[in-house]
């Protein structure tokens, strides 16, 4: 016997069961034998459940996933082929659920079927996420296909104050795409689609790209979330709940005089706060790591307990982007409520980091280019070097290269701007840096192109490097020369 159930998921999440009844052992007790006994003194009948718990997407067993023998309280974990076992279980109908981490990151909570199980007999089934094109079949259309790619994003849309789901708000994604000229190099072309919430407060994007960071931000007249960066993994799903509150809109009537006061206008505040505690692999509380809230103008660092808060925030859905010298650097989202303060454990990972060595030698690398290295390894913002560098006629053409710029000749270098990130748009003034050093950016870029060993922009104040962030600044331009460590 074979049914299907649906543990509390949306429609387009099905389970597969398959069952196969096998005797245990020679030692059967006939039904005859059994009913002679007065039903006081009869024994319970007893059977087993043995299974594989399997991940369709992926395509093969799912470890150490959390199996339920649903209404018993009973769990087990699958093993490192995916499989489990319930020894003693009453006959009759039962319920198998099953969920993992990595199945509620992209939205699929808990999956399950149905066994019968008969006495002194083993239930076999293999319980299944569903599908990829399960999913697409009932979950993309001609509405929300933006491309080829077999990707999925989906969530829900709601008010940050009340949790109730939002119809008709348009979940935005943006991402940049590189196309060749028609004679050499490259052009940036910033890509944007809408994917509206049905009326459910769901929306569903489908064919989005597969191996580029993309951003989405749910964005409405009234109402806004935070922008979330990602990068849609093996499963080809991703899954992210947007709450959205009127914090984050900027009023149209705001009069920007000055830069100042575009600042001041850009400033988004808010009545919610996030407060926690940020440590490495062991638990240990790392003090001095950088905590800034995406888009906004907000940082603070961690005390000596690895501690920090943040108060007058927009509620809604933001990202905390944490970095320290010598970890990983590390985002994760928060859904902050007003009123509230939300808790975050933030847990980094180390980054080994080679020491300065003064030796004039070219089997030693010194800090400046590991931390390069680093940065160019973990894909954080974009850089220019070696050949791609010295294919540019100056660093004026360098620097058009850099996606969300504008850049202008000076009399003396070249002047940048930067689009500024947050519902208010507009541009502002990037930081300048040469060879781990500020200074103003018509210094920094006023060499021949031949002098400079690579150049960094980082056109979001999340993405600059720890050592190079400061309070207010809307993203960094790095310059290295010929003659910094390297």
């Amino acid at each position: 016997m074979k049914r299907l159930l649906r543990l509390g998921l949306s429609a387009c999440v099905l389970a597969q069961a398959v069952l196969l009844a096998v005797p245990l052992s020679a030692q059967s007790v006939s039904i005859d034998n059994v009913s002679a006994f007065p039903r006081s003194s009869q024994p319970e009948l007893r059977g087993r459940i043995q299974g594989v718990v399997f991940d369709s997407l992926v395509m093969k067993p799912l470890a150490r996933a959390t199996v339920m023998l649903m209404g018993t309280g009973r769990t087990t974990t699958s093993d490192d082929r995916g499989r489990f076992s319930f020894d003693t279980v009453a006959v009759g109908e039962q319920e198998i659920g099953f969920s993992a981490a990595a199945l509620d990151s992209v939205g699929l909570g808990v999956l399950g079927a149905a066994v019968t199980v008969s006495a002194h007999q083993s239930a076999r089934l293999t319980v299944a996420t569903p599908s990829f094109r399960t999913l697409w079949r009932n979950r993309c259309n001609a509405q929300n296909m933006f491309g080829t790619d077999s990707t999925i994003v989906w969530g829900s849309v709601r008010d940050a104050a009340t949790d109730s789901l939002l119809p008709g708000i348009a979940a935005t994604f943006s991402w940049y795409d590189l196309r060749p000229k028609k004679t050499t190099g490259l052009l940036v072309d910033e890509i944007r689609y809408h994917a509206i919430a049905d009326n459910s407060g769901n929306y569903y994007a489908c064919g989005l790209p597969s191996e580029i960071v993309i951003s989405v931000q749910a964005l409405s007249s009234k109402a806004a979330s935070g922008r979330i960066d990602y990068a849609i993994g093996l499963r080809r799903l991703y899954y992210a709940d947007l709450l959205v509150s009127t914090d984050m809109i900027v009023s149209d009537t705001a009069r920007l005089f000055t830069r100042q006061d575009s600042l001041d206008a850009n400033r988004l505040r808010g009545r919610a706060g996030v407060r926690g505690v940020v440590v490495d692999e062991k638990g240990n509380p790392l003090a001095n790591a950088l905590v800034v809230v995406a888009d906004l103008d907000s940082a603070v660092r961690t005390g000596a307990d690895g501690a920090f808060r943040m108060s007058a925030l927009p509620a809604g859905t933001q990202t905390l982007h944490v970095r320290r010298v010598g970890s990983a650097p590390i985002t994760q989202l928060v859904q902050l409520r007003p009123d509230t303060y939300t808790d975050a454990t933030v847990r980094m990972s180390d980054v080994p980091i080679l020491a300065v060595v003064n030796v004039r030698s070219s089997r030693f690398k010194s800090r400046d280019r590991t931390e390069y290295e680093t940065r160019r390894k973990f894909g954080f913002g974009y850089a220019l070097d070696g050949v791609a560098l010295l294919n540019r006629r100056d660093v004026y053409g360098a620097l058009q290269y850099f996606p969300g710029m504008t850049v202008t000749p000076a009399s003396f270098g070249v002047k940048a701007a930067m689009r500024a990130g947050g519902a208010a748009g507009g541009y502002c003034l990037p930081l300048t840096f040469l060879n781990g050093i500020q200074t103003e950016i018509e210094i920094a870029s006023s060499m021949p192109i031949e002098e400079y060993r690579a150049i960094e922009v980082y056109n979001r104040a999340v993405q600059v490097p720890a050592e190079f962030y400061r309070f207010g600044a809307c993203g960094a331009i790095l310059f290295w020369t010929k003659d910094a460590r390297w």
